[in-house]
């Protein structure tokens, strides 16, 4: 079986030796997204014909593909600015929770403290005394994983616990920017 090398669209297809009607290219749809021409012999083209002309075979996106793109991504996106999140980071290994401020190809910056740190932060906020919350950048490279700050099962989430604890939003304090902010926040 031989294959026609040259790419097939739409616009070739209207070629005379590449017509819907001679080629016998019949379009079916594949996933929904995709469509595959298939060039089925035409009996009444001649068999010489037929072996310098091979029939047809693309793949090209139909008309739909990828229309929303953007939309879709950012739907199913969980990591916008402002979440909770645990960053686990390598060389050193630490471990942050706090707020994505941003996340790009190139790191992640968050506004947090290191998670060693979280239950003196939780009694400094208890206490009314001043603390200051990091905001850090780290290159992607160093971050080995990344999971939102949810309970699992009965065991509360971090933003859970910090709650729990000191009757603040961790979300409304993490965004404050300053201590000052917060306090004000807190009555």
């Amino acid at each position: 079986m031989h294959f026609h090398h040259e790419p097939v669209t739409p616009d070739t297809c209207r070629d005379s030796h590449l017509s819907p009607k001679r080629s016998g290219l019949a379009a079916v749809p594949l996933l929904s997204q995709l469509v595959i021409l298939i060039a089925a012999k035409d009996p009444s083209t001649p068999a010489a014909d037929r072996a310098r002309n091979p029939p047809p075979v693309a793949i090209w996106p139909s008309a739909r593909d990828n229309r929303s793109m953007e939309n879709a991504a950012d739907a199913a996106n969980p990591f916008r600015p402002g979440t909770m999140v645990v960053t686990t980071l390598a060389n050193p290994r630490e471990k942050f929770w706090g707020a994505i401020l941003s996340l790009s190809a190139e790191g992640l910056s968050l506004r947090g403290i290191e998670l060693a740190s979280f239950e003196d932060l939780v009694a400094l906020v208890k206490d009314g005394e001043p603390f200051s919350l990091g905001v850090v950048f780290f290159p992607m490279h160093r971050v080995e994983r990344m999971e939102l700050d949810l309970p699992d099962g009965n065991i509360p989430s971090l933003s859970q616990r910090f709650t729990a604890k000191t009757g603040l939003d961790p979300v409304t304090l993490l965004r404050a920017s300053s201590t000052v902010d917060a306090a004000k926040e807190r009555g």
